[in-house]
């Protein structure tokens, strides 16, 4: 299952299409998408250098990278999602986002990925999972 759910963020053929659970996704939808996609590789330009180490190779080690750096108590952390409508290649889609949010005094920044998923049926749109965030 794991290996089908890879395929279809990487664009490939072949394996049932990842679908989230609920229309509009919940934010429970958004995060089981994304753990789902651990293994996808960084291959989507928006996803060139923005890990914590440049040995970031799949979309796993980037978001562990920054979850690991909000691991001080001392900071204003938080993780969150947001889905708004959207459209992408021409269908209506619902526009995921999970964001992994750092604050402490002149540290600020904001890093995550964002993906579409098809209105009328769930699935997840191959090739649509991008990094987005600045900091």
């Amino acid at each position: 299952m794991v290996a089908s759910i890879l395929l279809v963020f990487l664009g490939c053929r072949g394996a049932p299409p990842l679908r989230v659970a609920h229309l509009p996704p919940t934010s429970k939808d958004v995060i089981e998408a994304v753990l789902a996609s651990s293994q996808t590789a960084l291959s989507d330009s928006t996803c060139a250098g923005v890990g914590t180490e440049t040995s970031d190779k799949t979309i796993g080690r980037y978001l562990a990278g920054y979850l690991a750096e909000i691991s001080s108590q001392d900071a204003r952390n938080a993780v969150t999602t947001t889905v708004i409508e959207g459209t992408e290649d021409g269908k209506a889609v619902y526009v995921c986002r999970l964001m992994i949010r750092h604050a402490k005094e002149e540290d600020v920044w904001s890093w995550g990925v964002q993906f579409a998923a098809n209105k009328t049926d769930g699935a997840v749109l191959p090739g649509s999972l991008r990094c987005i965030g600045a900091g």
